[in-house]
């Protein structure tokens, strides 16, 4: 009788439960319309793509870009990461 409870109570839980709405703000809506910005909905962090030049020779086509990432500053003691080693 316990088991039976404990599954019927189980399934009413899992059906009266909805999933978390990951909808972006209005602002932030308005810079994924761009397609050159993303935001991973599992950890929050922003990033922004943004495209400056093309590089074409015959059907060879090499895009620069600039990517920022936002992950922000946690503590006072955060070492920035070290570039070109």
């Amino acid at each position: 009788m316990k088991k039976l409870f404990l599954t019927i109570t189980c399934l009413i839980l899992m059906v009266g439960l909805q999933a978390q709405d990951f909808a972006p703000s209005q602002q932030a809506q308005s810079y994924l319309d761009f397609k050159n910005a993303t935001v991973d909905h599992a950890t929050g962090v922003f990033r922004y793509k943004v495209p400056i030049y093309t590089l074409k020779s015959g059907d060879f086509e090499l895009p620069i870009t600039i990517n920022y990432t936002g992950n922000g500053v946690r503590s006072v003691d955060d070492v920035p990461p070290k570039f070109g080693r």
